[in-house]
């Protein structure tokens, strides 16, 4: 409801992600492994292939493709990805 848009966001355990930047990290260098033999020159390329992969397990492709280069993003968006990513199996 727009009339409310000013109200602050009431707190939900739910948005909370445990997770170590350890494990951030290590799943960034794991997507990277995966798609450095698909990613090359051709940005239309790139963003088809990240729209696929993100695509297939229900994540936003900027997110996921902010998260391959290392782009700077906030640390709940990246554990939400990798909490999803985990979930799909990487």
């Amino acid at each position: 409801d727009m009339r409310f848009w000013f109200k602050k966001k009431e707190f939900n355990i739910d948005d909370c992600v445990p997770m170590t930047l350890e494990e951030v990290d290590a799943t960034r260098k794991k997507i990277q492994d995966i798609f450095d033999p698909y990613i090359g020159g051709d940005k239309k390329d790139n963003v088809n292939t990240f729209r696929r992969v993100a695509d297939k397990y229900g994540v936003y492709y900027l997110t996921l493709e902010k998260f391959y280069y290392g782009e700077k993003q906030s640390i709940r968006v990246a554990a939400k990805l990798v909490k999803k990513l985990k979930e799909a199996g990487i």
